[in-house]
């Protein structure tokens, strides 16, 4: 159990800005994209009507699915 933050809070756009598409976008530091996408919607970083499917389709993918390898349960937590 974690007793103190783990995560440090990140900058927050004003509403007005957040709320007027024609407003100039904000910019960007790096330290604000590597603390993920979904945080970038969440503190109005990148607006909510973006279409954010470009940013997933990459070679390799940031997800994959597939089969996994099943292991008799006597042996699950086996280390």
């Amino acid at each position: 159990v974690m007793k103190h933050k783990t995560a440090a809070a990140g900058p927050i756009v004003p509403g007005s800005v957040r709320n007027d598409p024609g407003a100039p976008p904000p910019r960007l530091a790096q330290k604000d994209v590597g603390r993920g996408m979904n945080e970038l919607v969440n503190r109005g970083l990148i607006p909510k009507y973006v279409d954010l499917t470009p940013a997933f389709i990459q070679t390799p993918a940031p997800v994959l699915c597939g089969q996994v390898q099943m292991h008799p349960w006597s042996q699950q937590f086996v280390k």
